[in-house]
């Protein structure tokens, strides 16, 4: 038996004096580059009878094998080990999104609501150009959870994230940032402290000990936590439930345009690096962040970097275009030459040298341009 069965085994299923799996306190923890010092940090210090349940979205590269859950298992007290969809999630297990799969907590089939406490894996659209994303985890917390849910944001570059931190405090959960002089990547705490109202900056090290009092004050409290009013006026103008369920769906694989995404937000000329498709613009407070009608989501950092993107990728098909042309047009050069047409030769000898000249002017402009924030070293 390896040490996740054996801790595994160890955990006991609530009894009925205790709270049930709805209402144990949830823990949901993002981050990206430069995250995992600071992860093995908090599953470090966390108790083994930590009360809540504790699941981890990290951007993991795409097509290779993840050792995290094994790294994270070693660190602590606590089993952890890779999701499975459909398992209950228990209290004092570490569970970690799978590489190449979206980690959402509630519902099964075809229903993603309040009150499920089901682990659910889908492979749908990117957001923020990463599967796993942290914002479908942490959405997906705020809306499925009837307890108490806090969201830790480490470190991190763009802002993958954010957008679900802000679910969580608008819908009565807690948020929490490192402390960006505390991250090896300040990026992604950063840009949560300037849009998210968060309850505490912690670095690492801190961390553990205040999820495990935040998550024992929780037990006792028995009580999910207030949620703001739907009917108040300022929760409407704050947050579209409607459309938080509509973008729940999609991270689970439903066809937005079916769903009618295009006909509930505004358009713009704005089209997705990913699939080229049209663009809605989604506000959540002051931010904004865009989704196609094919599912991919993005913040505007990372739609930027995805337009960079595509324009480096299409200046590349240009260059490349441009020394085919130089290539034929210099074979045609020598034919004609060959064949004593030489009037015919000078002309593929001037359009050769054109070829040549917009093709060096094209590199020139690819050499200038700015270039972004980088992905990281474990970005998807």
């Amino acid at each position: 038996m390896n040490p996740a069965e054996r801790r595994s085994s160890e955990i006991q299923t609530p009894d009925k004096a205790q709270p049930q799996a709805a209402a144990w306190p949830v823990v949901v923890i993002g981050g990206s580059a430069g995250a995992l010092p600071a992860l093995l940090k908090i599953v470090e210090g966390l108790p083994r009878d930590f009360p809540g349940v504790v699941l981890i979205a990290l951007h993991l590269l795409r097509g290779y094998p993840s050792v995290l859950p094994g790294l994270l298992d070693r660190a602590g007290p606590l089993p952890c080990t890779f999701a499975l969809g459909g398992e209950t999630p228990l209290p004092g297990h570490i569970y970690v999104a799978p590489p190449d799969h979206h980690l959402m907590l509630g519902g099964v089939a075809g229903d993603v609501g309040r009150g499920g406490s089901v682990l659910r894996l889908t492979r749908g659209p990117r957001e923020n150009q990463s599967r796993p994303s942290i914002d479908v985890l942490f959405r997906s917390a705020a809306h499925a959870h009837d307890g108490p849910v806090v969201g830790v944001l480490l470190s991190g570059l763009l802002n993958d994230g954010v957008s679900g931190l802000w679910t969580i405090r608008q819908l009565g959960g807690q948020a929490v940032a490192q402390l960006p002089d505390d991250a090896e990547y300040p990026s992604l705490p950063l840009s949560a402290l300037q849009q998210v109202e968060v309850d505490d900056i912690l670095r690492a090290d801190a961390v553990a000990g205040w999820l495990t009092d935040w998550a024992q004050a929780g037990v006792r409290r028995l009580a999910p936590p207030a949620r703001p009013s739907e009917d108040a006026k300022q929760t409407e103008n704050l947050l579209n439930t409607a459309r938080l369920q509509l973008e729940l769906e999609i991270a689970a694989g439903a066809n937005g345009l079916q769903l009618g995404l295009l006909e509930r937000e505004p358009l713009t000329p704005l089209t997705c690096p990913e699939c080229h498709g049209v663009l809605v613009r989604l506000q959540e407070g002051e931010m904004i962040r865009y989704r196609c009608h094919t599912g991919h989501a993005f913040t505007e950092s990372h739609l930027l970097d995805g337009l960079r993107r595509c324009a480096e990728q299409a200046l590349w098909s240009a260059a490349r275009a441009f020394d085919e042309e130089v290539v034929l047009l210099g074979q045609l050069y020598q034919q004609a030459e060959a064949g004593r047409r030489h009037e015919l030769a000078a002309r593929y000898q001037q359009n050769h040298e054109r070829s040549r000249h917009d093709s060096n002017l094209l590199r020139e402009l690819m050499n200038r341009r700015p270039g972004g924030e980088g992905p990281g070293q474990i970005k998807n």
